[in-house]
């Protein structure tokens, strides 16, 4: 066998018990996951000169053999590229950063990972958010590509585990700003509505207060107790009250609003590994500040 048209890498400690088809989509950007599972079954990919299924586990030091001929691009010669071409872009977008965490606050119409349809996404232009830090950093959370506002990121393995169980646990307090189409009776109120996704049904519990009411909108402040698949969007879908610029829930025959969906993750409020106590707000989008002018509607948002 020439090893010289093959090229070679081992299984750092960061990977260590991860999937081979997971380790392929880290390090080539570029492939979808079925080309993936196409490259390990035609044993295109070899572990230790083996044929491997895409879901073998990784070892610490294993050595991952791929053919050169197929002139994929690493994701660290991607990262060079996309670094300097988007890096003043996604750190415009900075609001918060310390040894463990970062926080973005992310403009509606972003993605949070790519898809087939997706070019830009924050997860592929991160690198430029390494600064000093050995690795970049790593998304911990979602946001739909529609919903703008805070998106917080871990800047180690061990941040990122320790965020995962605030997460799964229930510590992290989120705060979401919403225009609703229509008006809202009561000052505040529970949605609990389970969530069905891919036959699945999971509990959703969503509290909100209505700030303010102006012609046929309503202003509320939201705060989801668990983190369903869409939940605060379907949540008023169902009571009937979507936000103003629903497009996931309502059928496209029917009359938007608005192209923008004015749904804003406004605050973030948990404690660190460090045990040290973070609050986070992310600052309106312009088009957001806009409709709340034109309906007479003033916040003050140090209040919320």
């Amino acid at each position: 066998m020439n090893s010289s048209i093959f090229a070679e890498w081992k299984v750092e400690t960061s990977f260590k018990n991860t999937r081979i088809d997971y380790y392929l989509k880290k390090k080539f950007k570029s492939l979808s996951y079925p080309y993936v599972c196409t490259l390990l079954r035609k044993g295109l990919v070899k572990v230790n000169g083996k044929r491997v299924k895409n879901s073998y586990n990784l070892c610490l030091y294993d050595v991952i053999r791929i053919n050169k001929n197929l002139n994929l691009q690493s994701e660290e010669q991607t990262n060079s590229y996309i670094s300097e071409k988007y890096k003043r872009i996604i750190r415009s977008w900075l609001i918060y950063k310390d040894k463990n965490y970062i926080a973005i606050n992310k403009p509606s119409g972003i993605a949070v990972q790519g898809g087939t349809k997706v070019k830009i996404n924050v997860d592929g232009i991160l690198e430029g958010l390494r600064f000093s830090a050995k690795e970049k950093p790593k998304l911990i959370h979602r946001l739909d590509k529609q919903t703008s506002g805070i998106l917080i990121l871990a800047r180690s393995l061990k941040s990122a585990a320790f965020a995962g169980n605030l997460f799964k646990n229930r510590k992290i307090k989120k705060t979401y700003l919403a225009v609703l189409n229509g008006k809202i009776l009561e000052s505040k109120g529970k949605i609990d509505i389970p969530i069905i996704n891919k036959d699945k049904e999971s509990d959703a519990t969503t509290l909100y207060e209505t700030l303010c009411t102006s012609k046929n909108l309503s202003l509320v402040k939201i705060n989801p107790l668990t983190g369903r698949k869409h939940q605060i969007r379907k949540h008023f879908f169902l009571k009937g009250m979507p936000i103003i610029g629903e497009t996931k829930f309502i059928k496209s025959s029917e009359k938007k609003l608005n192209d923008e969906l004015f749904l804003h993750a406004f605050k973030t409020e948990f404690t660190s590994l460090d045990e040290k106590k973070i609050i986070i707000r992310a600052d309106l989008p312009v088009y957001f500040k806009r409709i709340l002018e034109q309906n007479n509607i003033t916040l003050d948002y140090s209040k919320i």
